[in-house]
């Protein structure tokens, strides 16, 4: 895949997950953020754009000076994908789960001007995939983040005991993420061409709740 024409954004929105983690583990996040280019101080402006390359390298940083294999994970924790500011307004009024993930794929550019997610059936499951360019050869915690916003995303009408059977992670094999307790009900498979999320049965009636 060819690199962007055009400066990758993203909007601060995203970003801001990834930085009350880092202040709630303790890193010298307003340490870091300087680092990178990024103010220390995020508006809250769930429409402002930041560069994207720097606010991955942000996440980079404190990954390696915390030593956190998922902080990613800790990230989409501390605030939930359907939680995100920029992202709630534009995810209600779907009828069910297959209309909103179809939704999910629509707006994600908005989020993320690299971003490509894409709905693909195979049998009797749907996957959800992040097609979109990887600014980092080493991104596993955004992918985390990302599968991670999958697997929030479906438990709006599936609850929150759902667990989709397969994720996949271009990553290599790491025991703490096939190991960890947010991923662990399901089979990672690593090294895979897209990070992405199965379910079966998007189109029965246990999906059809409105949100």
């Amino acid at each position: 895949m060819r690199r962007p024409p055009t400066i990758p954004l993203v909007r601060d929105a995203l970003l801001t997950p990834f930085v009350q983690a880092a202040r709630h583990i303790g890193a010298p996040t307003d340490a870091i953020l300087q680092s990178v280019g990024l103010p220390t101080q995020l508006t809250g402006d769930a429409e402002l754009l930041l560069p994207e390359l720097p606010c991955w390298h942000f996440v980079q940083r404190v990954t390696r000076r915390e030593d956190i294999p998922n902080f990613g994970l800790l990230a989409a924790q501390t605030t939930a994908h359907p939680d995100i500011a920029s992202v709630a307004p534009l995810i209600g009024g779907c009828i069910n789960l297959y209309e909103l993930l179809k939704r999910v794929c629509r707006i994600a550019p908005t989020q993320s001007s690299i971003n490509e997610y894409v709905l693909r059936d195979e049998g009797d499951l749907v996957w959800l995939e992040q097609r979109g360019f990887r600014l980092l050869a080493d991104d596993v915690q955004i992918q985390l983040f990302e599968v991670m916003g999958m697997i929030q995303l479906v438990q709006l009408a599936a609850g929150q005991r759902w667990h989709p059977p397969t994720l996949h992670l271009t990553a290599k094999h790491c025991a703490e993420i096939e190991n960890s307790e947010e991923l662990g009900f399901s089979r990672i498979l690593f090294s895979q061409r897209y990070p992405a999320a199965c379910a079966r049965g998007f189109r029965c009636d246990g999906f059809n709740n409105s949100f």
